[in-house]
């Protein structure tokens, strides 16, 4: 398997709604990133470190001022734009178009619940009728679409009815993705609408089972492999992400540009492969699976130990590890041991 040529770019934070779960829900002065820096930042994800695709992402980029323009910029360097939105100003209609005229090759919606459960996750009524016509309006000006799920209390026995809905609207892609507690989550002892994970997984499969049927890509993003027992293809932890095709190339998600030099040193002039690259960069600066999540006894004597996260330390001081069933036989070292037999799309 080879490592994503996917890069994302955050415009800004500024939203036009208020998601009880957002990462960046206690983030004051949301502003906009300036038009120039974002074209500079796109520029070195494409002419450095080589990518060809990028996530526009917020925040809620839809209603960037300069949105058109990124879109355009980003087309004409070879970096080949999708939009990460909820969907919400694609009820309008032109705005679609609009977009699609500037480049826009497909979006990544959030399709966290339905109807009622849908308004009341992101703190305002009657916004899954719009996401829903702006999803139909997608349809209607030929533009493919992928779905988030991020995983709650509150939607998680809406699942199997979001699975069905995805199907139904033509996703070509969906991803389930656990919530972690990062950022400020961290702090909180106790979350209202997190859940655990032994209780998510009977609905997580059975959606799983649903999507197959249809053969529609389903990935599953930092859940511990032992809970899902037998869905391990679909498992994309952070050791499996930068295999992902549809997820990012570290370099460009954690932005860290004082290691532009050393990186071209070692790709250009040591001629180091991307791959290992990408995850020196990973370690090098501190978010790997060891700072972010705590690996108890359990853990430790599992056989998946080297290919999985374990759990958020915020997660495990809230629920403990009881719940874990850990893999017994030989260690496997290979994080692409289950993914590399999963049905990808080749978009």
């Amino acid at each position: 398997m080879k490592i994503t040529r996917r890069a994302v770019l955050y415009i800004g934070y500024k939203c036009n709604l208020n998601c009880s779960f957002c990462y960046y829900h206690f983030m004051k002065n949301k502003k906009w990133k300036p038009i120039l820096i974002a074209k500079i930042e796109a520029l070195i994800y494409r002419v450095i470190f080589g990518n060809n695709r990028l996530d526009l992402t917020g925040g809620e980029p839809t209603i960037y001022p300069n949105i058109v323009s990124l879109v355009k910029f980003c087309k004409c360097i070879g970096l080949r734009p999708s939009i990460i939105t909820n969907g919400i100003a694609l009820a309008d209609n032109n705005k679609v178009i609009e977009l699609k005229k500037a480049g826009v090759y497909d979006y990544l919606i959030s399709v966290h619940g339905l109807n009622n459960v849908y308004d009341e996750m992101v703190g305002s009524k009657g916004k899954f009728e719009l996401q829903n016509i702006g999803i139909q309006n997608l349809l209607k000006n030929d533009i493919p679409f992928r779905a988030n799920v991020t995983i709650t209390k509150f939607n998680k026995t809406q699942l199997v009815d979001i699975a069905k809905y995805c199907i139904d609207k033509g996703a070509q892609v969906v991803n389930f993705i656990c919530f972690n507690p990062f950022y400020e989550w961290e702090k909180l002892s106790k979350i209202d609408f997190q859940e655990r994970h032994s209780k998510i997984a009977p609905y997580l499969k059975q959606a799983i089972d649903i999507l197959n049927e249809k053969q529609i890509e389903t990935n599953i993003r930092y859940f511990p492999f032992c809970l899902l027992k037998g869905y391990e293809k679909h498992q994309y932890n952070f050791y499996q992400l930068s295999y992902d095709s549809h997820e990012w190339d570290f370099m460009s998600w954690h932005r860290n540009y004082k290691l532009v030099i050393p990186y071209l040193i070692n790709r250009f002039v040591l001629y180091r492969p991307k791959e290992k690259l990408s995850h020196y960069y990973y370690e090098d600066v501190n978010i790997d699976a060891k700072m972010l999540y705590l690996k108890k006894d359990k853990c430790n004597n599992c056989s998946l130990s080297n290919i999985c996260d374990g759990l958020k330390i915020q997660y495990i001081n809230r629920f403990t590890d009881e719940e874990l069933d850990p893999y017994s036989g030989n260690i496997i070292n290979d994080t692409t041991y289950y993914i590399k037999e999963q049905f990808k799309i080749c978009d």
